[in-house]
């Protein structure tokens, strides 16, 4: 390779300074023409040059990457990710899940297809006809940009996307990925994908069988979220061909649809256990209830009048959606009740009350003096949507008022999972409950996450419950008595004799001895003694080191102590 250096190609210094002097004028010598000849001669040598260097340049490049690749190809085989056990590999693909994407964007799918308040909106504006026109293609850019979003995660989530990148890491990766049908027994099916684009319809049918294929004989868990059968009955009746497969069924629709005809599946739901249906036709719900395996059913009240009295008491949890929009009038509600007493005694029972507010209760519902005798062995309340405190007072006490539990083991109200409003707690209605019921002989468990309670209540209460194993409850703000409970639970004899557990979200306004001899009383009577010590926001503080000291020194007790939630009040 020809090297120039810079000093031998320019002009040299005296020669430089002749070339300058000359640029205010003056007769050139004769010796400068060569001399710039000879430097447009090196000029075109210096271009030839740099091209040829170039061009091995990049081919030194080009060899430098595929010896990079090579290098990183063989480096591999060292890696400790290829060594791992294919069963490893296919327990951290059995991670991955769709329903994060499925929680992005797919609320309100159907909304987007409202143009009636829109065009009547159109129809009263004094704008001219081209603004509307501008006006009117905006908006359904907007809707159709927003369609085609959820569509995208409609469809990540029916081809399992996650799984579908590992399986393009490498062949081993591919080979694990298809080859598990373990990975492929989920199904989510939105009605969406079927709402606008026929065309794309056999695309979609593809996947789908796709994915029903990769799964081969194994059980299948259905997810499906659809305003009406039409919108997809090809895919719809795909799966109907594997139902003999269906273990759990989730069935979500805004809408009660109107249906032409019968699902096809009636009979042929061997595997069946789990059934979750919201907005679903109550006539179309026997063709689940007679699915030999059937042991959990989530749906509306009005859906139980559908269930055969055969099926009833092989269920063990019911889920039951009191949907106060569209309640049952007071005649029609002893009626509605009557499944109760045909469930089995380990059947547990959630009762689910929404409403959009106090107006939409027909509270006369309660009013009857028909109580339902059930042999459930838990029972758990909750209230979904915006309720007043006093509304909330009179639901539970209702509710209270047409129920005995004769077996009942566990006792919940989890209201705070779902309201922002606590549930002032019906004293004589429990009361009430309790005798008729004899919870003294049978109740295990009692919750009351974000019930408003007295200490002379709650004391009144567990004074009758001497088979009570566990109790959760939470302080109030404004008259806490957290203090006051750990006292009684310390002192002899003991209420609630049998207790081995205790969560109590507190204001921690107790002194740490208060709560080391509680734990030290209770840990000596019962083996394996727990509690969970949970701090409201704006309480938290140190607990004394000597309870760690102690609870590792005599070993009859375990705490846990962290933070907890708030009470609407605070």
């Amino acid at each position: 390779m020809c090297k120039f250096t810079r000093t031998t190609l320019l002009p040299q210094p005296d020669r430089r300074a002749l070339v300058r002097g000359l640029n205010g004028g003056g007769e050139p010598p004769l010796d400068l023409r060569p001399t710039v000849s000879a430097m447009a001669a090196d000029l075109v040598r210096y271009e030839a040059e740099i091209v040829r260097v170039k061009a091995m340049l990049r081919e030194l490049e080009d060899d430098r990457d595929a010896l990079q690749k090579s290098y990183d190809e063989a480096r591999s085989v060292f890696s400790a990710l290829r060594r791992f056990p294919t069963e490893l590999l296919f327990d951290i693909f059995g991670l991955l899940d769709v329903t994060p994407i499925l929680g992005r964007s797919l609320a309100g799918d159907w909304d987007m297809y409202d143009d009636q308040s829109e065009a009547s909106s159109d129809t009263d504006s004094d704008e001219d006809s081209d603004e509307r026109d501008d006006r009117r293609t905006s908006r359904w850019l907007q809707r159709r940009l927003a369609y085609e979003r959820r569509f995208g995660v409609a469809m990540a989530a029916l081809s399992h996307r996650p799984l579908v990148k590992l399986s393009h890491v490498c062949a081993r990766w591919r080979d694990i990925v298809i080859g598990t049908p373990l990975l492929w027994h989920t199904v989510h099916l939105d009605a969406l994908l079927f709402g606008l684009e026929d065309r794309r319809g056999p695309k979609i049918l593809a996947v789908l069988q796709e994915v029903l294929l990769r799964g081969k004989t194994l059980p299948l868990h259905l997810h499906i979220n659809g305003r009406s059968l039409r919108f997809y009955a090809p895919a719809f009746n795909l799966l109907a061909e594997h139902a003999e497969r269906w273990e759990t069924v989730t069935w979500t629709s805004k809408l009660a649809f109107s249906v032409e005809r019968e699902l096809s599946i009636h009979g042929r739901l061997p595997l069946l256990k789990q059934v979750t249906l919201t907005g679903f036709p109550p006539t179309l719900v026997k063709d689940f209830a007679d699915a030999p395996r059937l042991r959990a059913v989530s749906c509306s009240l009005a859906q139980w009048e559908w269930f055969p009295k055969t099926t009833l008491p092989q269920l063990e949890q019911i889920s039951v959606h009191l949907d106060v929009i569209c309640l049952p009038t007071a005649r029609e509600w002893p009626r509605m009740l009557a499944f109760l007493p045909r469930l089995s005694n380990t059947a547990r029972l959630h009762i689910l009350i929404r409403a959009q507010s106090a107006r939409d209760i027909d509270w006369p519902m309660f009013s009857t003096d028909t109580i339902a005798t059930s042999p459930v062995s838990a029972l758990s309340i909750s209230f979904v949507e915006n309720l007043h405190t006093s509304e909330l007072q009179r639901a539970t006490a209702s509710l209270f008022k047409l129920l005995t539990l004769p077996n009942l083991e566990l006792l919940s109200f989890p209201c705070g999972l779902f309201s922002s409003v606590d549930i002032p707690w019906p004293q004589d209605e429990y009361t009430a409950l309790a005798t008729r019921s004899n919870f003294s002989t049978h109740l295990l468990e009692l919750q009351l996450y974000r019930v408003v309670i007295t200490k002379d209540q709650l004391l009144h209460c567990l004074a009758d419950l001497h088979q009570l194993k566990r109790l959760q409850v939470s302080d109030l703000p404004r008259q806490p008595f957290g203090g006051s409970l750990l006292t009684a639970l310390t002192m002899e004899p003991f209420i609630i004799p049998r207790l081995e557990y205790i969560g109590l979200n507190s204001t921690l306004e107790f002194t740490d001895d208060v709560l080391l001899n509680m734990l030290l009383a209770r840990g000596n009577h019962v083996d394996d003694f727990s509690m969970d010590l949970l701090w409201m926001s704006g309480y938290c503080r140190d607990l004394d080191p000597k309870i760690d000291e102690v609870m590792e020194e005599t070993g009859v007790f375990e705490l846990n102590f962290e933070s907890g939630w708030d009470h609407a009040e605070s």
